[in-house]
């Protein structure tokens, strides 16, 4: 916990606060957990199985642990609400409960999953989208993987899908890209993740609706440290429209100062151009006024859907390797580039 700024929340960090779960506590309880491979699958899950367990001290895997085993046993079948109301249809290609069913993407995104903080206490969460599946974002908490059917609810900390008119979600497209979950500069953790785009043809699958604005952006999610609600932020690159409708898909966010502590974000979208969103200011007030810097824009404006990934030197110079492409009928086509 030493490594959290004290400066943070009037001086004192939420996790630094008298009584607050230390870390060190946390993961002495749960390094041992069940673990658990999460996957969402085009029938609509996100399914969770058993994959062993490891000891006290989280790096050994056991064997043959008879408690927590590593046989697949599945544990955990979640269907988000936008997949429920779709997979039944008077579309035969599209009925998963017909026998002429042929296919079509319901949960096609990979989850991402980290630990946080909130109401005096650490837990994990995974955040997820369904990729070509739906325009749809969910949390879940999955601290203790030990679900059943009277409990396995109440792990949903929330589902939030595209909506029209509506002045935050307008802009939400399928949701390609995997979240991150991140500390920051304000006092909260939370994720963060693109804020993707809708095809012509996802769309005509009932996949997705095209946005209202055709714009770019980033969605973070923010975890109030004392009650633990959830509320979000949309910060616009402005770069897109109607006509030609842009989006973003992975994102990378930097820790410059190995504080633990988020500094940049880093994405790069549809039309080619990576962008560098500044959260080093102590409120979403800061974020906010920061307009995304346009760091770099491919030749031709290759789109850029795949992750960055980041290097950065002993005098703290970021580079940024990333590779071009889009998505098409299911595969990613790239070639390299590399920014300083």
């Amino acid at each position: 916990n030493a490594t959290w700024k004290d400066r943070l929340h009037g001086g004192t960090a939420p996790e630094s606060i008298t009584g607050a779960q230390s870390y060190d506590g946390f993961a002495s309880v749960y390094n041992t957990r069940q673990n658990v491979a999460y996957v969402g699958a085009n029938d609509g899950f996100l399914h969770g199985f058993r994959a062993g367990a490891y000891d006290e001290t989280g790096k050994n895997f056991v064997k043959d642990n008879a408690a927590k085993p590593n046989d697949g046993h599945e544990v955990l079948a979640y269907m988000p609400r936008s997949v429920l109301s779709r997979i039944h249809t008077t579309e035969t290609s599209k009925d998963l409960s017909n026998s002429q069913y042929g296919h079509n993407y319901y949960h096609d995104s990979t989850p991402g999953y980290g630990d946080l903080f909130y109401q005096n206490s650490w837990h994990t969460w995974l955040v997820s989208g369904l990729g070509a599946g739906g325009n749809t974002i969910y949390a879940i908490d999955v601290t203790d993987p030990n679900y059943s059917l009277l409990n396995a609810s109440s792990h949903v900390k929330g589902e939030w899908s595209y909506k029209a008119g509506d002045p935050l979600w307008k802009y939400l497209g399928n949701t390609y890209g995997k979240p991150e979950i991140i500390r920051l500069h304000n006092g909260q953790w939370g994720a963060v993740f693109g804020n993707g785009w809708c095809s012509a043809t996802d769309q005509a699958n009932g996949n997705c609706k095209m946005t209202d604005t055709g714009e770019a952006g980033i969605y973070l999610m923010l975890v109030d440290p004392s009650s633990g609600a959830i509320t979000f932020k949309f910060l616009n690159t402005s770069k897109g429209s109607v006509a030609n409708p842009n989006g973003i898909g992975e994102v990378t966010p930097v820790d410059l100062d190995k504080d633990n502590i988020v500094d940049y974000i880093y994405a790069g979208d549809i039309q080619g151009n990576v962008w560098r969103f500044d959260v080093t200011g102590n409120s979403v007030a800061d974020w906010e006024a920061q307009a995304p810097k346009n760091v770099f824009t491919t030749a031709g404006t290759q789109p850029i859907t795949t992750k960055i990934n980041i290097n950065i030197d002993n005098d703290k110079r970021v580079m940024l390797n990333f590779g071009t492409g889009k998505r098409n009928l299911g595969y990613i086509f790239f070639t390299f580039f590399k920014a300083l």
